[in-house]
């Protein structure tokens, strides 16, 4: 099912280009894409399950993540009424990243616990890109962006346990690192509001994004994530 649905979206994305290449203007746009990190909540829940499991404090559970920024590259044409255009992009996007860290001590046992992972995220998408302008005054364009396509998610981590005590420890062994990698393939989607300002040979483009990226499902050490973040962009457009 999925490389039939793969299939009806290239041959969507073709149809794009080679309706949109014969109405109008094409433009060549690239943007720089910065993205807020809110994927914590799925690996929140699971590193609390597993700690509830073996009878530890969830309290003491920290984690630290970092924003996720990308580029794109692409091109709209101008449909006939002058306020549309459609068009294709491919972008890549770095992160959100972050580490998860845990200490725990019994002084009367006694042993400790520590633990830690390193969690990192990356995609690529493919997106059919529509747009529309909402008013225009001098040089300055105020519009909608819509994008929809496929993207190409990857995460990979690093989870390091270490146990001074295993004797009295509630995990089975002294050292325990354990490194995962999972990829999907899944739907995308991005939509906001731009503000183009126009200048003789390029315009600069400045928007608000909402976001959604491919789901990941919890396997092992990797827990589930759901990634729908709110943005900015900073593009040129020619």
């Amino acid at each position: 099912m999925r490389l039939k649905n793969t299939r009806i979206f290239l041959l969507a994305l073709v149809c794009v280009f080679f309706s949109g290449s014969v109405f109008g203007e094409t433009k060549i746009f690239s943007d720089l894409d910065f993205y807020s990190s809110n994927w914590e909540k799925g690996y929140k829940a699971g590193w609390k399950e597993k700690l509830n499991g073996h009878g530890l404090d969830t309290n003491n559970l920290k984690i630290i993540s970092s924003i996720a920024n990308g580029f794109r590259l692409g091109f709209v044409t101008n449909l006939p009424n002058k306020r549309d255009s459609i068009g294709l992009s491919l972008g890549y996007v770095s992160g959100p990243a972050g580490k998860i860290s845990f200490t725990q001590s019994d002084l009367i046992s006694p042993w400790e616990i520590s633990a830690s992972q390193e969690i990192a995220f990356d995609f690529y998408r493919f997106l059919a890109e529509y747009e529309r302008a909402y008013f225009s005054l001098n040089k300055i364009e105020g519009r909608i962006g819509l994008g929809i396509g496929l993207a190409m998610g990857k995460a990979t981590s690093k989870t390091t346990i270490y146990d001074t005590t295993a004797s009295f420890s509630p995990f089975p062994s002294n050292y325990m690192l354990v490194v995962q990698s999972k990829s999907v393939v899944g739907f995308t989607w991005e939509i906001g509001p731009e503000v183009v300002f126009k200048g003789e040979r390029a315009n600069l483009v400045f928007g608000v994004t909402f976001s959604g990226f491919p789901y990941f499902e919890e396997d092992g050490w990797m827990f589930e994530s759901k990634w729908h973040p709110v943005g900015v962009k900073i593009g040129v457009e020619f």
